[in-house]
Parts: structure tokens; C-alpha cells; sequence
């Protein structure tokens, strides 16, 4: 997300909290934190599509729920980097059950299970 320059979308206490004051047309001031708040709720869009459409349909359909970027990087935390010990009873009954699939390629067979 660093290289899109999204970074500051994951960091949702940013905006919350932040409301603004009522519309001046000549506040200069209220008119910088205008456009600073939809440049932010532009990155949010971005990071978001960004994370939909870099997991498989499996993954998605668990952080789905989620309406903010920065959710869905808490969710996938969750799911993925969990070192409970159901999910590594979950690994490696996943490793000792392994079977090729013959209708796959070397290659494939890999990435499944890697």
C-alpha cells in the first residue's frame, strides 16, 4: 500500500473524530480541510478496492463484512497471523493431508500448497 501512497488510509483514527465546521465561503481554512477530508476519503476508496482485488474469493468472502480498508487489514490479521493453537493444528493437518491433484500442473500443485 506504501507504493500506491495509500498508507494513510489504513490509519483510521485519523479522520474519526474529525468533523467540519459549517460551510464559510470565504474560510480558506474550512476549504483546505474539505479537500484534505475527500483526498482521505479518496485513498480509503483506493486502499479498499486495493484489498478486494488482491485476495482470492475464498478470503474475501470472510472480510466482506468490513467497510473500511484499515478493517480489513485488522480481519485478515486475525484470520492469517494467528499463531492460536487451533490454527496451527489446522496447518499442519492441512501440510500431513496434502494430496496432489492430477488434473493441476507441477506448478500448480505448488502454489496450492504453499
Amino acid at each position: 500500500m506504501d507504493i500506491l501512497g495509500l498508507c494513510t488510509a489504513l490509519k483510521e483514527s485519523e479522520s474519526k473524530g474529525e468533523e467540519l465546521s459549517g460551510p464559510d465561503e470565504f474560510d480558506e481554512d474550512y476549504k483546505e480541510k474539505l479537500e484534505k477530508f475527500k483526498a482521505l476519503e479518496e485513498k480509503k476508496r483506493k486502499a479498499r478496492s486495493a484489498i478486494v482485488l488482491s485476495v482470492i474469493d475464498r478470503v474475501l468472502r470472510k472480510i466482506k463484512k468490513e467497510s473500511t480498508a484499515a478493517a480489513m487489514l485488522l480481519a485478515l490479521d486475525r484470520l492469517y497471523m494467528s499463531k492460536a493453537f487451533p490454527n496451527r493444528i489446522y496447518l499442519k493437518q492441512k501440510l500431513y493431508s496434502y494430496k496432489m491433484s492430477e488434473n493441476l500442473s507441477v506448478e500448480g500443485n505448488i502454489d496450492e500448497f504453499l
